[in-house]
């Protein structure tokens, strides 16, 4: 049956009677972009850029790699309440409803689009009623200090610079070693603590995050804490596990580095935390608990600041396996496998760089999913050039140097231009090569072509290791073993001429080896030649006796 294209491929080449069904992969797209039409069936994914939200308008749902984004219009807050929280990138506007104000104070300032009632005391009472509003910050100080947690912990202090009466007098100041107990106390609702903000650096990995109060730091469980792309329905997401504490003062902020692992996991995503857009932190249940022991709420918060990567990739090793003509890299930054350019890869034999040999545009990239280990395939006419030029022969011969663009990472960094690094593990040729095919193109002179498959070292030839017959039919009764004569080779070393000694050729005619196509078979034991890494060549004609009939007379 016709192959059927599976998931992530598309059909290049429809199944035929003589031929099955081409597949090839999607091509993914790239960063900022999402597929407008999908891949399958018959056609490749077509690739278009993200939607920016315009004015007015918010992130509901990011774009992905298969959808673009979604913006919706900013909330107008409606009558009888105020904007909190203006509409950002990322959020939609925060409204709450206008307070009133309570008995006991006047309306000095009304409620409008963009702010809360303001309150103060009553003119018509006696004007020595003060009411005071704390900040957001200082109910966190309070609570971290466990002050006003109750009416036997409130109690307050003046200075006597703090309030004036109507005739400039100051007031008695209330010293802190002395100060006076509330009177009435309110127990607030029991608040539980959310994230308020978070900032994150894809260079040091730190993460600043503000809580809505006063924390335990000891109590930070990093199971619970998670970075990922969406505010809702992420694609992609990391528990940052393993990350380290930086000491800090008790107090609502939380700051920590993300482990250089889990950092490098994040970055190979290629989708996570790339920029403001797809940096999330979500808090589990009790991830954090508060000062007075009370577990932090489910929350989810995009990043308030974020600080791209824009450390450079570099190869921190490389291996090389000549057998194969693979390149296995392992870099200091998640790569882009899609931007790697290796023509602008070059081996060499010494740590100088000198007659290196550049890939060529065909070596092949092969995908691995873990964009800190990459794996090139180098094409036949690399590999060959490398042989010829004796250069990755050994593992003392076999350097590796870059030029600046050679990768990108997921950040789109690049590299710099690195200086030749020697080889950390190698692998040496071990397949035996073979002879690909042979001429007595001048039957005058005597002179055969002998090509191999691979780069021989022609030093190591011995001539009497090469035999000329008639053929399979009378292979044990004529044949020519021969005793000598002179050879050159192509600059590849691929293609080997030998020039019959002068007894040799004598010795041919009469004996009618070669004097047409069908009479001229070749036989060569393993010790006839090897190539430049010392592989004995594969016999050819000995066992069974069938030899190599020559191309062309």
């Amino acid at each position: 049956p016709c192959t059927v294209c599976s998931a992530g491929h598309y059909e290049v080449q429809p199944c035929q009677t003589t031929s099955d069904t081409l597949c090839a992969t999607c091509t993914p797209c790239g960063p900022g972009m999402f597929a407008a039409i999908p891949c399958g069936g018959r056609s490749d994914a077509v690739c278009a850029g993200c939607s920016a939200c315009g004015a007015y308008e918010y992130v509901a749902a990011n774009c992905t790699a298969n959808a673009d984004t979604v913006c919706q219009a900013c909330q107008a807050c409606g009558t009888g309440s105020y904007r909190k929280s203006s509409c950002s990138s990322f959020s939609n506007t925060e409204c709450a409803a206008c307070s009133t104000c309570p008995p006991g104070s006047h309306v000095t300032t009304p409620c409008t689009a963009t702010a809360d009632t303001v309150c103060g005391y009553n003119p018509l009472d006696d004007q020595t009623s003060v009411y005071v509003k704390l900040s957001a910050d200082d109910l966190s100080t309070l609570d971290l200090l466990n002050i006003a947690a109750a009416k036997t912990t409130t109690f307050l202090s003046l200075a006597s610079t703090t309030i004036s009466d109507l005739f400039g007098n100051a007031a008695n100041a209330i010293s802190p070693s002395s100060p006076i107990g509330v009177n009435n106390f309110t127990s607030g609702t029991v608040v539980y603590p959310t994230i308020r903000a978070f900032a994150i650096n894809m260079n040091t990995g730190q993460v600043n995050l503000t809580m809505s109060q006063a924390i335990n730091v000891s109590t930070v469980d990093f199971s619970k804490i998670t970075l990922q792309n969406y505010l809702t329905s992420p694609t992609s997401a990391i528990v940052l596990l393993n990350s380290t504490l930086v000491a800090q003062p008790a107090g609502v902020l939380v700051v920590f580095v993300i482990s250089p692992s889990v950092l490098n996991s994040i970055k190979a995503l290629g989708n996570l935390a790339t920029s403001a857009s797809n940096a999330v932190l979500s808090l589990q249940l009790a991830a954090v608990v508060d000062v007075h022991g009370k577990p932090s709420n489910t929350s989810v918060v995009a990043a308030s600041v974020f600080q791209a990567s824009t450390q450079r990739p570099e190869v921190v090793s490389f291996s090389f396996l000549m057998s194969t003509g693979r390149l296995v890299l392992t870099v200091s930054e998640a790569v882009n496998e899609t931007l790697i350019i290796p023509t602008r890869f070059a081996l060499a034999d010494n740590i100088n760089g000198t007659g290196s040999i550049s890939l060529s545009s065909a070596a092949t990239i092969v995908p691995s999913g873990n964009r800190l280990i990459m794996t090139i395939t180098l094409n036949s006419s690399d590999v060959t050039a490398l042989k010829s030029a004796s250069i990755c022969l050994t593992n003392a011969t076999c350097y590796l140097s870059l030029a600046a663009g050679a990768l990108t990472d997921t950040a789109n960094n690049t590299n710099l231009a690195s200086l030749p690094t020697l080889v950390s593990s190698f692998s040496p040729d071990t397949y035996s090569p073979s002879l690909v095919t042979f001429s007595l193109f001048d039957n005058n002179l005597g002179v055969i072509s002998l090509s191999f498959d691979e780069p021989m070292r022609v030093s190591s030839m011995n001539f009497t290791q090469l035999t000329l017959s008639l053929g399979p039919a009378v292979y044990s009764a004529t044949f020519l073993s021969l005793s000598g004569g002179t050879y050159n080779s192509s600059s590849s070393n691929t293609v080997i001429t030998i020039r019959l000694s002068s007894d040799d050729d004598n010795t041919r005619p009469p004996l009618g080896v070669c004097k047409i196509q069908l009479q001229c078979g070749l036989q060569l034991s393993s010790s006839f030649i090897s190539d430049v890494s010392g592989n004995s060549v594969n016999v050819v004609g000995q066992d069974p006796p069938d030899p190599m009939y020559s191309a062309l007379i």
